[in-house]
C-alpha cells in the first residue's frame, strides 16, 4: 500500500525472478540482481508468506509454474502453426523433485529460493534459470518445442523462434495464478496432484545404504506432508526420504523417516 498512514507497514523491497534464457548452462542465482532499465528478461516478483510451514512448498509452486507455462506456450505456438491433435502437454518435459526442469532427460532449468523473517513476514527471494534458445550442448525450451513439431508431422520452419520475452511472460503469468492459489488456499494440498502429474518420480525405485551394511528398497509414491519425498518399503510402510545434507549426488544420499498414513 501507497500512503504515509500510522500503523501500516512500508512497502516492502521488491525483489526480482529472472530468466537467465538463451544460454548452454542455466544461471541460478540466490543473490538477487537489480533489473536493468529496459532488460525485457528480468520480472519483479516477492512473494510474502506468514506460515513457515508453506515455505518449503514455493519452490514447487515456482517450478510447476515454470513447466505449466512451457506447455501452455508450446501448445499455441503448435496449434497456430495448423499442427494437428496437439495434445494438452506437447513438450517432454518434467520436474525432478525438489526444483529442477528437465527436457528429454536433460536438465533445462531450475529454480531456488531464499527467504528473510521481518514485520511477521517472510520475504522470498525467487531464482529461476530456464535455458530458453540454445540447443546445445544439452538442450533448451525451443528445441523440444521443435521436437514436439516434427513428432506431429509438421514441416521444417512452420514455427516462428521462441521468443524470451513470450516465454517469460508466460511463466510470469502462471506463477502468478498459482501463487494466488497457494496463498489463497493456506498451502500447497490444492496443486500436489497438479505437481505430480509433471514429475519424474512415481513409481521410481530407490536402494539406501543403512548402517551397518543394509539395503533398503523404496518406491517413491508421492510428496509427504513435509513436502519430502514418501515412499514405500516392500513391506508396505511408509516413509520420508530426507537429503543427508552431505552427499554430492543427492539419490545417493537420502535418509528416511518412518511416517503414519
Amino acid at each position: 500500500m501507497r500512503g504515509g498512514c500510522a500503523g501500516l507497514r512500508p512497502r516492502p523491497r521488491r525483489e526480482h525472478l529472472e530468466l537467465s534464457a538463451g544460454l548452454s548452462h542455466v544461471l541460478v542465482q540466490h543473490k538477487v540482481r537489480r533489473a536493468r532499465a529496459g532488460d525485457p528478461h528480468c520480472a519483479e516478483r516477492a512473494p510474502r508468506l506468514r506460515d513457515a510451514s508453506t515455505l518449503p512448498f514455493l519452490q514447487y509452486v515456482v517450478t510447476l509454474a515454470v513447466v505449466e507455462a512451457a506447455q501452455a506456450l508450446a501448445r499455441d505456438m503448435l496449434t497456430t502453426a495448423g499442427v494437428a491433435d496437439v495434445g494438452p502437454h506437447p513438450l517432454e518435459l518434467r520436474i525432478k523433485w525438489p526444483n529442477d526442469v528437465y527436457g528429454r532427460g536433460l536438465k533445462v532449468g531450475g529454480v531456488l529460493c531464499g527467504s528473510t523473517h521481518s514485520d511477521g513476514f517472510f520475504r522470498v527471494t525467487v531464482g529461476v534459470g530456464l535455458n530458453a534458445t540454445n540447443a546445445e550442448p544439452t538442450t533448451c525450451v525451443a528445441a523440444l518445442i521443435q521436437a514436439a513439431a516434427a513428432a506431429a508431422g509438421a514441416p521444417p520452419g512452420a514455427l516462428p523462434p521462441l521468443s524470451r520475452e513470450a516465454l517469460l511472460a508466460a511463466v510470469m503469468g502462471r506463477y502468478e495464478a498459482l501463487e494466488a492459489r497457494f496463498v489463497g488456499e493456506g498451502g500447497f494440498e490444492g496443486l500436489r496432484e497438479s505437481y505430480l502429474s509433471h514429475w519424474l518420480h512415481t513409481g521410481q525405485q530407490v536402494t539406501l545404504l543403512e548402517p551397518p551394511h543394509a539395503e533398503v528398497r523404496l518406491t517413491i509414491r508421492g510428496l509427504a506432508r513435509s513436502g519430502y519425498l514418501l515412499a514405500e518399503d516392500e513391506r508396505g510402510g511408509l516413509c520420508e526420504l530426507h537429503p543427508d545434507g552431505n552427499s554430492l549426488d543427492f539419490w545417493k544420499g537420502l535418509i528416511r523417516r518412518k511416517v503414519s498414513v
